[in-house]
């Protein structure tokens, strides 16, 4: 992306310039260390970085808060109080964090203790750092709980018409398997598919999913095109192969002044699909949801190229590019809790289970599509406000 210094990375700066002046005074003061110590843990604890994840950033802003302040009268504060009633900050109060990973309120183990003066310049810093984090974990936990998105695109009925993959989605499922007769048990069983919004469990006898899906479906697996065997069959992770495409058809990555189309590609995504019935009609759909965690470019013209990979920043809005070597872990924490990662976008999409008057038989038809897309640096180039700009290779 375009290059810029973030306010994380100037603190991370303006930390090491602490702890060199705390250097210089230790070897003043007899060589007493404990103010480049305290520095030193407490720029460890923090764990600034760039590319926090939500619990990351609630973790460092926890430690703030919970650190010891000097105030008037030689009174010792909570750091939270002092932000509140002195700088007028919000702190972790102000948030309902109830639904985030019990992980996240074990007690802490003791640590130990740092007490700053209220009137210290460090103070100051921290309550700045402070401010910041707030920032970004408020935006963070608004995205990835689907609020206030950069942009949000309704495709209308036409353009679903004309979109490829209601087209292979509506021609996949009336087929009477997936090509490789994967089924959803394994879906149902991981709680990537759910009825109702709830999660079945199965335990380890995945038999249990059969009746799940033929008392919800109300008719029986084993007959070619029913409602049960067209959910047995295509109710999981092959709808979201197929929504995935639209990624690749319809986004477009903005770095710098080129626009990158052709060659970017998903790394790292996570879906869940629930099938639930109109409370009126009766009749059965499905709701996709599919989050893009992470992207690459791969040079479609120079293929020796190494791919640029990118995921949203801790500030929860720009996409920034990371390390290849980054995946892993990030693939780990949305394993964990795929609520503790801003996706670049999320597409949501309701397929309604149709029956075909000539066969009788059942297959899904996309009803309603929409993307939400967390960042200004892509685009969609299906939102109706969207002009069209050269493609990539004719800037170079």
């Amino acid at each position: 992306m375009t290059e810029f210094v973030s306010t994380i990375t100037k603190a991370n700066a303006k930390l090491a310039i602490f702890k060199e002046l705390a250097r210089k005074e230790s070897i003043k003061w007899f060589h007493d260390d404990s103010r480049y110590q305290a520095i030193e843990y407490i720029e460890k604890k923090l764990g600034l970085d760039d590319h926090m994840t939500i619990s990351e950033l609630e973790k460092a802003i926890r430690f703030i808060e919970e650190m010891k302040i000097i105030v008037e009268n030689k009174k010792i504060e909570d750091f939270k109080q002092v932000l509140s009633k002195d700088f007028h900050y919000r702190t972790l109060a102000s948030f309902d964090i109830d639904a985030f990973p019990a992980r996240l309120k074990k007690a802490q183990q003791s640590e130990p203790l740092v007490i700053l003066s209220k009137c210290s310049s460090l103070c100051g810093f921290l309550a700045e750092i402070h401010s910041t984090l707030i920032s970004h974990y408020e935006l963070s936990k608004a995205h990835t709980e689907g609020h206030i998105p950069v942009s949000e695109i309704y495709y209308p009925t036409d353009l679903i018409k004309q979109t490829q993959i209601a087209q292979d989605i509506q021609n996949t499922t009336k087929a009477a398997t997936t090509s490789d007769d994967s089924t959803s048990v394994m879906d149902i069983r991981r709680g990537g598919t759910t009825f109702y919004g709830v999660k079945i469990d199965t335990g380890k006898n995945d038999v249990y999913a059969i009746p799940t899906i033929e008392n919800f479906a109300g008719d029986k697996i084993n007959i070619l095109g029913s409602r049960a065997n067209k959910i047995f069959n295509f109710g999981g992770q092959v709808l979201h192969g197929i929504i995935l495409d639209e990624f690749e058809n319809s986004m477009k990555l903005i770095d710098g002044d080129q626009y990158l189309t052709e060659g970017l590609k998903p790394t790292l995504t996570r879906g869940r699909v629930n099938w639930s019935k109109d409370s009126e009609t009766g009749e059965i759909y499905a709701t996709v949801e599919l989050k893009i965690l992470a992207c690459a470019f791969i040079d479609p013209i120079d293929t020796s190229k190494m791919p640029k990979h990118f995921a949203i920043s801790s500030d929860g809005t720009t996409l920034d590019t990371i390390d290849e070597g980054m995946l892993p872990q990030l693939n780990q924490a949305a394993t964990v809790d795929e609520n503790d990662i801003v996706p670049i976008c999320t597409f949501k999409a309701k397929l309604d289970l149709t029956q075909d008057q000539g066969t009788q038989e059942h297959y899904l038809k996309m009803n309603e599509f929409a993307v939400k897309i967390n960042t200004p640096n892509m685009i969609s180039r299906k939102d109706p406000n969207h002009q069209a700009q050269p493609s990539w290779y004719y800037n170079i």
